[in-house]
């Protein structure tokens, strides 16, 4: 299904996915097509690959989210155990 957005459309699309609002992208692209979730999604996430494409600096690699929290995590901990032995 090749839908066609109105450019003021297809510009506030870029705008949430430069901004990291995916969800939001999907949401109005569900409301302007009236498609399903799996189409909208599809649709919305081959914009962000095309826009990632042309300009990858604008697109940073995400943080490392969880793992990064839980590896600070253990290493405090790991800290608090080695000073709780040497006292």
């Amino acid at each position: 299904m090749d839908i066609q957005l109105t450019e003021p459309q297809q510009k506030q699309l870029d705008e949430l996915l430069y901004g990291r609002q995916k969800i939001q992208a999907i949401k109005l692209y569900r409301e302007w097509t009236r498609v399903g979730l799996k189409e909208a999604k599809d649709a919305v996430e081959m914009r962000q690959a095309s826009l990632r494409t042309l300009s990858p600096e604008s697109f940073p690699a995400k943080g490392g989210g969880c793992m990064s929290v839980m590896v600070l995590a253990g290493g405090a901990v790991a800290a608090w155990v080695w000073a709780c032995g040497k006292i």
